[in-house]
């Protein structure tokens, strides 16, 4: 046991050493580059009139080979290391953070590797950022940290996004970099997603907000695309919330673009679908919608909104009522009321019948000791 207790502090040294190592080292790679004038590890906007700057778009300059790249032999030992990091790192905020700037690492260096032409190693470097990003998608959907970390690790995926989509525009057809893009955007969503539902519980999360959710899934050469719906209406008769979900439906190809997230599957059915749903209550209505439909013979970003932009276009109120369900909630909420103050008055009474009992049984205890008291003195 002894021996296995130093054999093990003797692996922990090492790994510290190797790691303490590796950071000098990047460190004085990094202050060569900045002496040299070649590119810093740090996310900046470009001060020149570049297309970029026009669009107010972050890009991350990161110069991302340093001192290990995707096609140096100790690459994969730079990212076990990176990943023991996060594994020991137990806050949550910190965690996240760390995910993202690896994930942010990652970007740079498929940046560096395509300038020199070399597939192989961004294509590496890519597999690693969609690896990290699911990661960041779990501790995403785990997350209990602070709001602040939530929202610095979504500025940084967004800057993310800007610099995917430069790098597609300048490589077109780059399966890998179209990959990254739209998990980049679909993380996105998510921290935005996770961000309203923290600050509705803040909020008292009683009212319930106007919701679109558009989801595409790719599979093969062909896309489904399901597109959620969800509001408060003032209306109580189908016919009026037919029409309310017709027209909420009629989205601008910009605002389908912005709840648009696209992920690739294996498999999945081809179908179209519609469903609506009512539940009134006092003087108002919760309206969910979900239609699903598919997209054939297209997997791209720009025809999906197109095609998604289409088929809204050509939904009628009149298919909208056909497979709307009413459900008047209004009769079951007040006998539920009722039964709660059915049971709350039962619960009243027997505590008062249970207070007289125990008030008679006072008495008559007091009754009985009078009672002896009077016999003693006799």
């Amino acid at each position: 046991m002894r021996l296995g207790n130093i054999t093990l502090a003797g692996i922990i040294l090492l790994v510290l050493v190797f790691t303490i190592g590796m950071a000098g080292a990047a460190e004085n790679a990094t202050g060569n580059e900045t002496a040299t004038g070649t590119l810093t590890e740090t996310l900046t906007v470009t001060g020149t009139a570049t297309s970029t700057a026009t669009e107010g778009a972050a890009d991350d300059e990161e110069s991302g080979e340093g001192l290990i790249g995707p096609g140096n032999a100790l690459y994969g030992l730079q990212i076990a290391f990176e990943n023991i990091g996060e594994t020991f790192t137990f806050n949550a905020s910190e965690k996240l953070g760390k995910q993202v700037a690896h994930a942010r690492k990652r970007i740079a260096e498929a940046r560096a590797a395509l300038k020199r032409n070399d597939t192989e190693a961004a294509n590496k470097a890519l597999e690693h950022y969609r690896e990290k990003m699911e990661e960041a998608n779990k501790s995403v959907s785990d997350f209990k940290g602070t709001d602040s970390g939530l929202a610095n690790a979504e500025q940084m995926i967004a800057k993310h996004e800007t610099v995917l989509k430069n790098l597609l525009d300048s490589h077109p057809g780059n399966k890998g970099l179209e990959r990254a893009y739209n998990n980049s955007h679909e993380l996105k969503g998510k921290f935005e997603e996770k961000i309203k539902r923290k600050e509705a519980r803040k909020d008292g999360g009683n009212e319930t907000k106007e919701a679109v959710n558009i989801k595409a899934k790719i599979i093969g050469n062909d896309t489904v695309v399901e597109v959620e719906l969800k509001f408060k209406s003032g209306n109580i008769d189908n016919f009026t919330i037919a029409q309310e979900i017709h027209d909420k439906f009629q989205l601008s190809a910009e605002a389908i673009n912005g709840s648009l997230t696209v992920e690739n599957i294996d498999k999945g059915e081809l179908k179209t679908e519609l469903e609506a749903e009512a539940s009134i209550e006092k003087g108002f209505s919760i309206v969910e919608a979900n239609y699903k439909f598919p997209l054939n013979d297209t997997t791209g970003r720009a025809g999906i909104i197109s095609g998604v932009h289409d088929r809204l276009s050509i939904l009628s109120a009149a298919d909208i009522l056909k497979v709307l369900e009413i459900k008047d909630k209004t009769e079951r909420k007040e006998l539920q009321e009722a039964k709660k103050e059915e049971k709350r008055e039962d619960k009243e009474v027997k505590k008062e019948v249970k207070e007289a009992q125990k008030e008679e049984k006072r008495e008559n205890k007091e009754e009985q000791k009078n009672n002896k008291v009077t016999r003693n003195e006799d």
